[in-house]
């Protein structure tokens, strides 16, 4: 009984912290107090709440958000490569894209014929804690348009 209750401990300690980030996005950016953002092809209209965003991740994290801008393409792939943390813009959901990243449901969305498009961020695959921080910012954004 003994040694079946050592290796269960063994077990948990081993399990960590879940969800994880495969690398380590928001512990680095806890650690280092720097937030990485590319903004991409933002509608001229959501440019206010692609701040209010980036302040409000700003507060969940600590850090403080450097942007860059530049094409959805762009920021796309400097995201796949660890250039930046997070992207927000016009993210189609269906964009091929779609594979290698994780698009989070738009802050502000409006229908494109028959796609829904408007401010989302986008995460790298993986990042789960990471997401789920920009997640839960979102919702409370979103809560907060419909009061």
């Amino acid at each position: 009984m003994r040694v079946l209750a050592l290796i269960l401990t063994a077990l948990l300690v081993g399990c960590g912290s879940y969800p994880r980030d495969v690398d380590g996005t928001l512990e680095d950016i806890e650690n280092s107090g720097e937030l990485h953002i590319g903004f991409a092809a933002i509608h001229h209209g959501d440019e206010s709440e692609a701040r209010d965003l980036v302040a409000r991740l700003e507060r969940a994290t600590g850090a403080r958000a450097k942007i860059d801008r530049g094409s959805t393409e762009l920021q796309l792939a400097r995201l796949q490569q660890g250039a930046v943390d997070l992207v927000i813009g016009d993210i189609d959901p269906k964009s091929p894209w779609m594979t290698e990243v994780t698009i989070v449901d738009p802050v502000t969305p409006r229908w494109a014929g028959d796609r829904v498009l408007g401010l989302s961020p986008v995460v790298a695959n993986g990042e789960n804690r990471w997401v789920g921080v920009v997640e839960g910012v979102v919702r409370d954004m979103q809560k907060a348009s419909r009061k």
